[in-house]
């Protein structure tokens, strides 16, 4: 099974997590489209030193669209050429 995904969606999806990064203080490096926030139950080990195990800390049946995402952070989706 493949999906097509258009450019203005990965350079959006970008934006929206660049955005994300910043305002949460994550890791500037897990923003590309191939990751995928940490699953619960498993164990975090970036740093070797301070261990734990991921788990959800708030749940919630809401989705949002790039679009209500943007609005949210104040980032502005352009197309692309």
């Amino acid at each position: 099974m493949s999906i097509r995904i258009s450019s203005d969606t990965l350079a959006w999806h970008a934006a929206i997590q660049t955005e994300l990064v910043t305002r949460l203080g994550g890791d500037k490096n897990a923003k590309d489209v191939c990751r995928v926030a940490r699953t619960p139950g498993f164990l975090h080990h970036k740093d070797p030193t301070s261990r734990f195990i991921c788990r959800i800390v708030h749940r919630s049946s809401a989705r949002y669209t790039q679009a209500e995402m943007a609005e949210a952070l104040g980032v502005k989706l352009t197309p692309q050429p």
